[in-house]
């Protein structure tokens, strides 16, 4: 999966699902984003088995995939990326 969206949109949604995800959880996928690519779009979804966010973002790319990544470590690396100007 392979895909370009804006980093100020993906930093943004990211701070944004921190809210949602499970911190200290006995099911471990709980503190993951799931983020499928599908087209030109981007859907990252966050869920507590209560609540759960999707959002989809723009993105370029025509590749299909999905995954889960850890929101805290996936929020991390973005916002170094962003700071120093590398993402």
């Amino acid at each position: 999966m392979e895909f370009s969206v804006s980093k100020s949109a993906l930093l943004t949604e990211l701070s944004t699902t921190q809210g949602v995800v499970e911190r200290k959880t006995t099911i471990p996928i709980l503190s993951n984003l799931l983020v499928e690519a599908k087209g030109t779009q981007i859907t990252i979804t966050a869920t507590d088995l209560r609540v759960e966010y999707p959002h989809v973002l723009r993105s370029q790319g025509e590749e299909r995939g999905a995954g889960t990544m850890s929101a805290k470590k996936l929020l991390e690396l973005v916002s170094a990326c962003c700071r120093e100007g590398e993402i």
